[in-house]
């Protein structure tokens, strides 16, 4: 992802680049810039909306999933797998398999 950041950056320094470089008593130059300027902008805007509509399609698409569990109780919470533990052993539990993993790895 950071990659189109960086794309972004190098676009958007380039576009701020073009205009701070305007010979004002230069039309064809002026505008010559600034239409390079926005389309620099335009092709960021352009591939930003196009990120944000796929993120929005697979937001949408997730949350059509049924995550309840038909076989858990009233709230749809699988009440078995709750654990009476506390957090600091739970989390120790898992550092532990993770470790486990990697040894094994």
């Amino acid at each position: 992802m950071f990659i189109k950041e960086r794309d972004y950056l190098d676009k958007l320094i380039s576009a701020i680049d073009k205009l701070k470089s305007i010979k004002y008593n230069d039309s064809k130059d002026t505008e010559s810039k600034v239409v390079n300027a926005t389309n620099d902008l335009i092709s960021i805007r352009d591939d930003m909306k196009t990120q944000i509509d796929e993120f929005d399609k697979w937001a949408d698409e997730e949350s059509q999933k049924d995550f309840v569990d038909p076989e858990a109780g009233v709230y749809g919470i699988d009440t078995s797998k709750l654990s009476n533990e506390p957090v600091s052993e739970l989390l120790q539990k898992g550092f532990d398999e993770e470790q486990k993993k990697e040894k094994d790895e």
